[in-house]
């Protein structure tokens, strides 16, 4: 984490720290969850169509896409008021993702990368110290 300018914590709830300093909530749930979404996908480009229906399927679609660019609105404004120059969310007419590229340090991804290990181990074997130690690191990630 060190040296990162951005810590994203999604375990236990969203929480999103700059330069160590809290940043305040994304306003609107159904911004929180997009942010999270966004981050959770962050491999791959997501259609704007697929976004509006999926977070306010019971809207027209003109009204679910204008929502969604009111939650994108909402996400780009925090981040720019606290100062964080990254561009963190990429988006198109068509199209939004998070940058992958961006500085940032994920819980999920050092929680994925502790157990990723302990899934292809053989069978059967005991536990030892040092894969007791691995699970107890990647459960404190979970506040």
């Amino acid at each position: 984490m060190n040296g990162v300018s951005l810590q994203l914590r999604l375990l236990g709830g969203l929480l999103i720290e700059s330069e160590g300093r809290i940043l305040p909530r994304i306003p609107s749930r159904p911004g929180r969850s997009l942010f999270a979404f966004l981050v959770l996908n962050r491999d791959r480009q997501l259609s704007r169509d697929l976004l509006a229906g999926m977070f306010w399927p019971d809207m027209a679609d003109n009204q679910a896409r204008r929502r969604l660019s009111q939650a994108l609105w909402q996400i780009q404004t925090l981040f720019s008021g606290a100062g964080v120059t990254d561009t963190l969310i990429v988006a198109t007419p068509t199209a939004i993702r998070f940058d992958p590229g961006a500085d940032y340090w994920l819980d999920v991804e050092v929680f994925e990368a502790a157990v990723e290990p302990l899934k292809h181990g053989p069978g059967g074997e005991p536990m030892t110290a040092g894969t007791a130690a691995v699970l107890v690191d990647a459960v404190d990630l979970y506040r």
